[in-house]
């Protein structure tokens, strides 16, 4: 009974070990967002959550004088952006350009 135990205890302890791994995968982009700390135009990284997916505005005000603003998804590719005066891509018609629903993860 308590090699039964101990067992389930290590099965236990292997799938949170897997979990975290998963974990890490989601974690923030450290070296892009390094990069992009050390650029003058940067104000702030937001974050955003819709379901399983992970997104990173990486905010320069741009848009304001017709640049853009990209957004990195989890794995820290490029995966949309916002824009000023230009049609705007497909992508970003499911990400709000609100900051209020993003949450906000540094700022200079």
């Amino acid at each position: 009974m308590r090699l039964l135990f101990i067992g389930g205890y290590i099965v236990v302890l292997f799938l949170f070990a897997c979990k975290n791994q998963v974990c890490c995968v989601e974690s923030p982009c450290d070296d892009q967002f390094e990069a992009f700390k050390s650029d003058p135009e940067a104000k702030a990284i937001y974050q955003l959550q819709q379901g399983d997916k992970f997104y990173f505005w990486l905010n320069t005000d741009a848009v304001h004088y017709d640049g853009t603003e990209d957004i990195l998804d989890r794995y820290c590719n490029k995966y949309c952006y916002f824009c000023g005066e230009c049609v705007p891509p497909e992508c970003s018609k499911t990400l709000p350009y609100e900051k209020e629903k993003w949450t906000l993860i540094w700022k200079k």
